[in-house]
């Protein structure tokens, strides 16, 4: 019987699954060298999940996209199933995470992520595009490598400010300052208006 890998591949070449959108394709090579008997990478487990099988444990692994490696128990539970660990780092420049534990056997993916490429705090994610990975930027930085700088306040639409303040662009960032006239956080500009002030004349002046 095909493995669910093994299917969505058939699919693939028979044209039943359409073509993915621009960098949306992911290949991830696991390596034969990158797999350790009772061994398991500690500290980047970012989801836990049961499978029949190893090759399950791979193609999971190849759905989730921070995952470049797992860790697979050969022990079933009582239902049948594999625990499989998911992991967004490999064991390159991590050895010292990699734990003896009997009953596992870790497996990593060629990352292009190792390198640290993305700028700023953001997040690198292996196997996407023609460069082998992408960054996924925090809001406040743009382009492939998260080093171009946001501007908030050039579009109108998107401007954080209120309307009666005055936005100024900051690397990674962005201030707000309420116009003359108004009084607030930036955010919220509210209209300053004067108390009234009531004059007595004395009448001898008349």
């Amino acid at each position: 019987m095909a493995t669910p890998k093994t299917l969505i591949i058939l699919l693939l070449l028979l044209g039943v699954i359409s073509a993915c959108p621009d960098g949306e394709c992911r290949q991830l090579f696991f390596r034969a060298d990158f797999t350790f008997g009772n061994r398991r990478l500690i500290k980047h487990v970012i989801e836990s999940v049961s499978v029949r099988d190893f090759d399950n444990c791979e193609l999971s692994c190849y759905q989730q996209p921070n995952c470049v490696s797992i860790n697979f128990n050969v022990i079933r539970d009582s239902g049948g199933f594999h625990k499989c660990e998911l992991n967004n780092a490999t064991h390159r420049g991590h050895d010292n995470e990699l734990e003896n534990k009997d009953g596992y056997i870790y497996k990593g993916a060629e990352s292009a992520c190792d390198k640290g490429r993305c700028k700023n705090n953001g997040t690198c994610q292996s196997g996407y595009t023609d460069k082998g990975y992408r960054c996924l930027c925090p809001p406040q930085w743009t382009s492939d490598h998260c080093e171009q700088d946001v501007n908030e306040c050039e579009n109108e639409q998107t401007n954080p400010c209120d309307r009666h303040a005055i936005c100024n662009n900051t690397i990674g960032s962005y201030s707000c300052h309420c116009e003359q006239g108004f009084d607030g956080d930036g955010f919220n500009c509210t209209d300053i208006v004067l108390d009234d002030v009531t004059f007595s004349l004395d009448p001898t002046l008349l």
